[in-house]
């Protein structure tokens, strides 16, 4: 058998790094794709921020409710969205929380005791969506708004903040929810924020976009929420 000599030896072993490169590099690419769409826990005070965007990705911050938490399909209003617009999703979304309401015991906090967390991400945008369990606190919501927009304006001055009123199911709006929109509505006019009326335009007007709890959205119901909201985003130039 010949020996191989030294020249043979270095272009086996030059094709082998090529290989090998290539391959990490591959799943280089599949880890970080999948980051853009991660999302963090639902624990409301241990959850990390997202790993830190790059130049090839912004990050969405997402304050809201139920209606708006991460699953395990992927399949929510802001994952389709991250995907969507190619940006990192930091969901701090609790249910049953507003911009009042929250469950200390079960640690999850309103939406303003999370600005530490949304500032932690610096993003680009973050959407706040939700009131539906304010409903309660139709006072106090309008200090509890005008406090978290002054926050994010004065901690996040180059983010582009867009609010978006509470989310109704198919069931007609109690007045206490109208003033609860109101109130939202307002504070983000004060503070020059864009402001999204889905409670006027009722997305959820068809029960068949609803659980059989008739108040959470089905899969059909989060991708109508998803092509809404990226409607409105569009118009705003995102």
């Amino acid at each position: 058998m010949t020996k191989p000599n030294k020249r043979t030896v270095a272009v086996i072993g030059a094709m082998v790094f090529a290989v090998v490169a290539v391959i990490v590099g591959f799943a280089y690419e599949q880890s970080r794709d999948s980051r853009a769409t991660a999302s963090v826990s639902e624990s409301d005070i241990s959850a990390p921020a997202l790993n830190a965007p790059t130049d090839d990705f912004g990050a969405v911050a997402i304050l809201g409710d139920s209606y708006s938490i991460p699953n395990t399909t992927g399949d929510h209003w802001p994952a389709l969205l991250a995907f969507d617009r190619r940006w990192y999703l930091a969901d701090f979304a609790s249910g049953g929380t507003g911009y009042v309401q929250g469950n200390a015991e079960k640690g999850k906090l309103p939406f303003g005791a999370k600005i530490d967390q949304v500032v932690a991400v610096n993003p680009e945008v973050v959407i706040i969506a939700g009131g539906r369990n304010d409903v309660s606190y139709p006072l106090e919501v309008r200090d509890a708004t005008r406090e978290l927009y002054a926050q994010l304006r004065d901690r996040l001055p180059d983010a582009k903040v867009v609010v978006i009123g509470p989310i109704m199911d198919n069931r007609p709006p109690s007045e206490t929810a109208v003033n609860v929109n109101d109130r939202i509505r307002s504070a983000a006019e004060q503070y020059k924020l864009p402001f999204i009326d889905a409670l006027t335009e009722n997305w959820l007007s068809d029960p068949t976009l609803l659980k059989e709890d008739g108040m959470h959205p089905t899969p059909a119901g989060q991708r109508l929420m998803f092509e809404k909201i990226s409607e409105h985003l569009h118009s705003l130039g995102l």
